[in-house]
This record gives structure tokens, C-alpha cells and sequence, in this order.
């Protein structure tokens, strides 16, 4: 079962079929061409080093570990911005859900460390926190592991980021190349569901609230359909700021 699939037969589950059965008119999103979005001005590389020093350390359950089939990401730089930005995807076989519905085989869950382009300072942290929508914080509020490490631990069982605790136990995984695999996965199932420049200019995701692509109008139908499962309160949601 795809993530799409999933989320409609949950969105049933939870009860909310009337409250987003109007969104089967937003139109149906169109296939783009997603690695052709960087730009002239966009660098996006394997900087071994770099994502080694700005990698995420994961606290995981031992039922996510032995899912887990690696972290991959990319360093994006650009002129045109102060900062530069480390793309992470943590890519898992497969999902078990609370229910049948949200049980899909593959998935992918998204982090992003943004860095002062000139000091290498982390000013902000962002991941999934709830099937694709974003969780964000500043340095100031972000469970910084070492200053460079953002120490995120995985909700199971769908794989959503909260802030890990200090005393709690991660790991840092091995970073494999995200330029490799990128275009592998939107070939196999991520085309259609994942928002265009979210991760090729992956500066826009300060300004947006998912990880959905968007049709006509801007409109996701998922994440108005994740909306209402957060509403009916369906799933736990992480959140990414350090408790005072």
C-alpha cells in the first residue's frame, strides 16, 4: 500500500470521510519534473564531510532500526542565500500501522539542518513531526546534540520526529548519497506525492507547512486530508523544541 493510499483509508478510519470528501474536487496534482527545479545558482552535492558534521543522531526503537535501510542526504548551497542547507531523508522497508489502512511497504521521512553559510552555526532545524508536516525550530530551540547534531528520536510506528531527550540513546548513521537515489525513488513512488523544491531548494521550506505536493491553486489534497486526521486527533505529533 502507497502513502496516498494510506492516507485516504485512515482518513475513513478516523471518521473525518465527510469532513474531506469536498477536497475530491481540487484538481489532480500534474507529474513535475522535480529534479530540473535547483536552478543555475543551486549546488546540490554529496558533501561527505559537511553532512557528516551536520547529520542528525537518531534515538530509534529496536522495531524501526531493524527497518531502517539508511539516512541519505545532499548539501544544498546557493548565492542566492546566507545559508546553506543539509537534505536528509530517512528511508525505512516498510510501515506498520495502528491499523490496516496505515500499513504500506517503504518509507521516507524528511529532516533538514539550515547553516550560517560563513560561521557553520546550525540557525534551524526542521522534520516531519505528522505524516509530512513540518515541524520547525530555531538553533535556540533545538535539541542540538554537540551544536552541530540535531538529536531527534522516532515516534513509531509511522516514523515522525520528535526532540529526543538528553538522556536518551542515538546513533549516527551512515549518510549515503541522496543524488544517487533521489531520482530512484521519484521513478518508484514518490513523484507524485512529494512537493516539488522541498528538497532541491529546500530554503522555500521555511515558508511551507508540509512536504505534500500541491496541485491547481497551490492546494495539497493530502495535507488537507493529514489536517483532518490531526484534527480528529488520529496518530501521535511529534514537536521539535526542547521542553523548558
Amino acid at each position: 500500500m502507497k502513502r496516498r493510499e494510506f492516507l485516504e483509508g485512515a482518513a475513513v478510519t478516523a471518521k473525518t470521510a465527510t469532513a474531506v470528501g469536498a477536497l475530491g474536487a481540487v484538481a489532480a496534482t500534474a507529474a513535475a519534473s522535480h529534479m530540473d527545479e535547483p536552478g543555475e545558482n543551486i549546488s546540490l552535492t554529496f558533501d561527505e564531510g559537511a553532512l557528516t558534521t551536520y547529520r542528525p543522531r537518531l534515538v530509534m526503537s529496536t522495531e524501526a532500526r531493524e527497518k531502517h535501510l539508511g539516512t541519505y542526504g545532499w548539501y544544498a548551497t546557493s548565492a542566492d542565500y546566507d545559508t546553506d542547507v543539509a537534505v536528509f531523508w530517512n528511508r525505512y522497508s516498510n510501515q506498520e500501522g495502528w491499523i490496516g489502512p496505515d500499513s504500506h511497504f517503504g518509507d521516507t521521512e524528511p529532516v533538514q539542518i539550515e547553516i550560517d553559510s560563513e560561521t557553520g552555526e546550525v540557525t534551524r532545524v526542521r522534520a516531519s513531526v505528522y505524516h509530512w508536516m513540518k515541524g520547525e525550530v530555531t538553533a535556540a530551540n533545538a535539541p542540538l546534540y554537540e551544536e552541530t547534531h540535531a538529536h531527534l528520536a522516532v515516534v513509531d510506528p509511522h516514523h515522525q520526529h520528535r526532540a529526543a531527550q538528553p538522556a536518551e540513546d542515538g546513533f549516527f548513521p551512515d549518510i549515503k548519497d541522496l543524488t544517487e537515489h533521489y531520482p530512484r525513488w521519484l521513478d518508484n513512488d514518490l513523484e507524485e506525492d512529494v512537493r516539488v523544491g522541498s528538497s532541491t531548494v529546500p530554503w522555500r521550506m521555511q515558508n511551507w507547512d508540509h512536504w505534500w505536493q500541491t496541485g491547481a491553486g497551490g492546494f495539497s489534497k493530502d495535507a488537507l486530508l493529514v489536517q483532518a486526521l490531526r484534527t480528529a486527533g488520529f496518530d501521535t505529533e511529534g514537536q521539535l523544541r526542547v521542553s523548558d
